[in-house]
């Protein structure tokens, strides 16, 4: 429970490269007074000591991001959203959100997981909307990430709560909006 007595909630929102997972989760953190984790903290955090291009930089950062987030699950924190781009044919990341989901169930949050879809050319549109990537840089992520899996394909490993959200015609706020009902 929080220090408010309010049960607390673990949103992880995933889907491919373009799908909205980073908007979205701010959004609902924003609207829940909700703390927003996304990998970047992390990856910045340990960019104060350590080059990207250094193996010890890629060495650190999961582990700065399993302490930071064992302690929020031992917390009073009000809840937390993830957005996370989970490849779900490699067995590390598969592995992560298993350890994570634990580590929150241990510490009686409740956990929602909620995949977001959408097709190639939104994505692409999204992309070239809120990056600074030239549009060859953006079209290269976006057909890359074709060659992953990044939705559950109705086969979702985890014994939690799915929503699944289609972000091609709904604008940010109507997905939030969805999410929010479907959780609350």
């Amino acid at each position: 429970m929080s220090s408010e007595g309010r049960p607390q909630h673990l949103i992880v929102i995933f889907g491919p490269p373009g799908s909205g997972k980073d908007t979205i989760a701010q959004q609902i953190a924003e609207q829940l007074d909700f703390s927003l984790a996304n990998d970047s903290m992390f990856t910045e955090f340990a960019s104060t000591w350590f080059d990207s291009s250094d193996t010890a930089f890629w060495t650190v950062v999961p582990h700065i991001r399993q302490y930071i987030l064992t302690a929020i699950a031992r917390s009073y924190n009000l809840g937390l959203v993830i957005p996370y781009t989970w490849d779900f044919d490699i067995s590390g990341d598969s592995e992560y959100i298993e350890k994570l989901s634990k580590t929150f169930d241990e510490n009686k949050w409740t956990i929602h997981f909620v995949e977001l879809r959408a097709n190639l050319t939104t994505r692409m549109k999204r992309m070239t909307d809120l990056s600074s990537l030239s549009t060859k840089e953006i079209e290269s992520i976006v057909m890359e990430s074709a060659d992953y899996r990044y939705n559950s394909e109705g086969q979702f490993p985890l014994n939690y709560e799915l929503i699944e959200i289609n972000t091609d015609k709904t604008t940010i706020e109507e997905n939030v909006a969805e999410i929010l009902s479907k959780i609350f």
